[in-house]
């Protein structure tokens, strides 16, 4: 198998003359600048209230709908690719169930949705790809943290941030929608429940820049698994994790 100029000996999963951890930056960081522009727009056209809120009531007027709309379609996008890169550098060490993937997937494709359809233009649809986007991902998030142990390029640290943030996203989405029942009464802790699932996904996300380490990609091609197994844990962590 090719290997990357830049990879540990033994190879790594080539997927082009990008590396792969380019992909889970690139998603992060598109979320994350469109979600703040979009409020700091709106809060200082007066569109929102600064405390607090919901991150889609962001994405109401002009002109930080426009911003939210654009952006967050090339977050979609982006967190589609990211699922297809983890699922297919994952082969080696561990078969991702074709599930698990297939979350990641319609979760990806539910937050451009939601993007395309605000809650003003029709907020059943708005709030149901909201919904199947948060819990599809937070199912995801689950099946990598559960899976993600016998893959000796993820660090011990990045392992735990996984488990930790998939946890909590679940505790904080089972509080949402105990909230939602009455929405009047909790409405700021509401959004301060949606901002945080926000939160624990990003980070999540950003683990996968340290798993990846050295993968590129080119042709989607797996590490040997012998060469992998080679690898002890401690090297594993400081090649493939993070430091």
């Amino acid at each position: 198998m090719a290997s990357s100029p830049n990879s540990p000996s033994g190879g790594g999963v080539l997927v082009g003359s990008l590396q792969a951890k380019a992909v889970p930056l690139a998603s992060v960081a598109a979320t994350l600048a469109t979600v703040l522009l979009s409020y700091a727009i709106a809060t200082s056209l007066g569109h929102v209230p600064v405390w607090l809120p919901m991150i889609s009531d962001c994405a109401v007027e002009a002109p930080e709908m426009f911003v939210f709309r654009y952006g967050m379609i090339v977050s979609a996008v982006v967190l589609g690719l990211n699922v297809f890169v983890v699922y297919n550098a994952t082969k080696a060490s561990y078969s991702l169930p074709r599930v698990c993937s297939g979350l990641g997937a319609v979760a990806a494709f539910s937050l451009g949705m939601l993007t395309v359809v605000n809650e003003d233009e029709d907020n059943s649809v708005h709030s149901s790809f909201a919904v199947v986007f948060f819990f599809a991902y937070n199912v995801y998030m689950l099946i990598i943290s559960k899976n993600s142990s016998s893959d000796l390029r993820v660090s011990v640290s990045s392992l735990n941030i996984k488990r930790t943030t998939s946890v909590l996203l679940f505790f904080d989405l089972i509080v949402f929608v105990l909230m939602s029942f009455h929405w009047t009464k909790y409405k700021v802790a509401i959004a301060v429940a949606e901002w945080l699932g926000f939160i624990f996904i990003e980070i999540f996300n950003l683990t996968f820049i340290g798993d990846l380490g050295y993968t590129r990609v080119e042709e989607v091609t797996a590490m040997s698994i012998a060469a992998i197994k080679m690898l002890p844990r401690q090297e594993s962590q400081s090649e493939w994790g993070f430091a």
